[in-house]
């Protein structure tokens, strides 16, 4: 209803690839090439006509955002998959958009809200909303962008951007521990301050704190969930969310033996949410220290 693009057509209903870049997209690039191709092309069209590639979109609109700007996953998806008919040129000079330019008063709907902090400081502080997750999803993306420029053979953005993913690690809590796992992605300062306390609402004459531990999964009733550390997770699920550097993930826990024993204990003590999206890939990071049968259990 919008436009009619010769070639390119106009898919409407991206709610959201959040939650499908996970899942039904990497599947489509195996048995449906073709519509993944129609669906990226769409994607990258509608950033070229309304500014910003969709992450949620519905009502001919881009809607919420909820961690990281995901197209770039989806399209690095289809690029190292070998889909012809994109022009991944373009592509990535969309998702290089998403990467670089504030979203300003939109960043709810479209981009990537806290990126200037992201740049400068290498995380996004508390105090900008999701900071937690949209600092680990980020990471993710920025990995997805060096795919696509490596492919492209643009080599000194591939290095940038390559090292740009390991943003996650700023985030990182080495000395935390908590039920026999050490290290955590914990809330910081934007003075790099690691924070057990986290302030809530918007007195100024009242500070009102709650206790932040890796199994915090919201606030107080009265704390706005959108505006948690963490969107819809706890530390324990999203601090083994690094698909994209699942060896330095296991690096930081303390090697194969200690990242073996904190699996289990994630999926003993029912950490693990199976209905949700940060978990979901959580099951095959077995196959990274040789455990497949633990995967399939």
């Amino acid at each position: 209803p919008l436009w009619t693009d010769p070639g390119v057509p106009y898919y409407d209903d991206f709610y959201a690839l959040w939650d499908t870049y996970r899942t039904s997209m990497p599947l489509l690039a195996i048995i449906a090439p073709e519509r993944l191709c129609d669906i990226v092309n769409s994607l990258v069209n509608i950033g070229k006509r309304d500014g910003y590639m969709p992450d949620a979109r519905s009502g001919n609109a881009n809607g919420r955002t909820q961690g990281g700007s995901n197209a770039e996953v989806v399209i690095a998806d289809a690029c190292v998959k070998g889909i012809k008919s994109i022009d991944y040129e373009e592509a990535l000079k969309m998702m290089l958009v998403d990467a670089t330019i504030p979203p300003g008063g939109n960043e709810e709907a479209e981009g990537r809200g806290g990126l200037r902090e992201y740049i400068s400081l290498g995380y996004i502080p508390h105090g900008i909303p999701r900071a937690g997750n949209r600092t680990v999803e980020y990471s993710l993306c920025d990995f997805a962008i060096y795919q696509v420029a490596h492919q492209l053979g643009h080599d000194e953005l591939a290095d940038r951007y390559l090292k740009q993913s390991e943003s996650w690690k700023n985030l990182w809590r080495d000395d935390y521990e908590h039920d026999g796992a050490k290290g955590f992605i914990m809330p910081r300062d934007a003075e790099g301050n690691w924070l057990d306390e986290i302030p809530f609402g918007k007195s100024k004459t009242h500070k009102p704190t709650f206790r932040y531990t890796p199994l915090t999964f919201e606030g107080p009733w009265y704390t706005p969930w959108w505006n948690m550390f963490f969107y819809e997770a706890s530390s324990w699920e999203y601090s083994l969310s690094i698909p994209h550097d699942v060896d330095g993930l296991i690096e930081k826990c303390g090697g194969p033996k200690a990242f073996d024993q904190r699996l289990d204990t994630f999926f003993s003590k029912n950490y693990f949410n199976v209905n949700n999206e940060p978990s979901f890939l959580s099951p095959c990071l077995y196959h990274w220290i040789g455990r497949p049968d633990k995967t399939a259990d």
